[in-house]
């Protein structure tokens, strides 16, 4: 196995397992800034955790020194060293011969997911590029701790980085005082790099349904978070809810927006009525620790090769 495709296995089977944890133990929670940390954090190990060897330290195999005192010794050591090696370059002929049957669908392999991350990583460049258009198209307004974009054109609202985007001649005064106030929390809360980690996520490991399902949840949770902390300003909650249904889709998937999906709508509004979990349960979340260095050792160890020469001469 080719080390990318022994990488892409063991990142694959870290975010398997550390997502599996999350949907097992936290996902029906109301501590979105726990989850949200948990879910960065698998994103973060399961892109490293395969970049870390620590083999020579999990590994207590012993290295057997050949030592050779004498001339006859050093014949022995000859003789068995050219046998072995005649045999070894049969070995090595047949295996060039049999890799060579093989290389072809090695490289197909390769192709169909360089092929499918370039198109995905060039979508989300490019409504990037869309956005930056947008920032250097329109004059920015300093509110609070973000820059208020006010374009002329039919878009919904959404915030990039510390810039919020949107048409304040389609909403009503009320509507838009909520509108800033949400995505001002996620300027604040710095939510555009939870989405830009998990789009990178989707690009590279495409082929792998528990990255889609996670960037969903990832996503959902910010909105479940920022939701909370909006009507923890005060505003009325259904008239908050009936905000949510009055705003239209986006056609920018990267950015955090105002609705999100709208398909997702009746589980946001769902959450936003939802009792608080007990703090008590809260202390469940020490238990990721563990899942993390659990998954690093299972990732250490498919990793594992004995190191162990065995004396040939006697």
């Amino acid at each position: 196995m080719t080390p990318l495709f022994s990488y892409l296995l063991k990142a694959n089977i870290a975010l398997f397992l550390l997502y599996g944890f999350y949907f097992l133990c936290f996902r029906r929670d109301t501590f979105y800034g726990n989850i949200r940390w948990y879910l960065l954090a698998t994103i973060v190990s399961a892109v490293t955790f395969p970049l870390i060897n620590i083999s020579g330290l999990l590994s207590d195999s012993p290295v057997i020194i050949q030592y050779i005192p004498n001339i006859e010794d050093i014949y022995k050591y000859i003789i068995i060293h050219t046998q072995t090696t005649v045999a070894n370059t049969q070995t090595e002929y047949v295996a060039e011969l049999a890799n060579m049957q093989t290389i072809s669908f090695s490289v197909i392999l390769l192709c169909c997911w360089l092929s499918v991350a370039i198109f995905l990583f060039a979508k989300r460049l490019y409504q990037l590029v869309c956005i930056v258009v947008l920032w250097r198209s329109y004059p920015g307004k300093k509110r609070g701790n973000s820059n208020i974009i006010a374009v002329d054109s039919k878009i919904q609202p959404f915030s990039f980085a510390g810039s919020i985007f949107l048409n304040p001649s389609l909403y009503c005064e009320d509507e838009l005082d909520k509108i800033l106030a949400h995505e001002q929390v996620h300027c604040r809360q710095r939510h555009t790099l939870d989405v830009l980690l998990s789009e990178l996520l989707v690009c590279f490991f495409w082929f792998n349904p528990t990255v889609w399902f996670l960037r969903r949840d990832l996503k959902q949770n910010l909105e479940f978070y920022t939701d909370r902390m909006t009507l923890r300003l005060g505003f009325n909650r259904k008239h908050y809810q009936y905000s949510l249904l009055r705003v239209a889709n986006t056609n920018y998937q990267v950015v955090i927006n105002f609705n999100h999906f709208y398909s997702n709508l009746k589980k946001r509004i769902v959450m936003i009525n939802k009792k608080e979990s007990s703090r008590f349960l809260a202390v469940k979340y020490f238990l990721a620790i563990p899942a993390l260095v659990a998954v690093f050792i299972i990732v250490q160890s498919s990793g594992l090769q004995a190191n162990i020469f065995v004396d040939k001469c006697h």
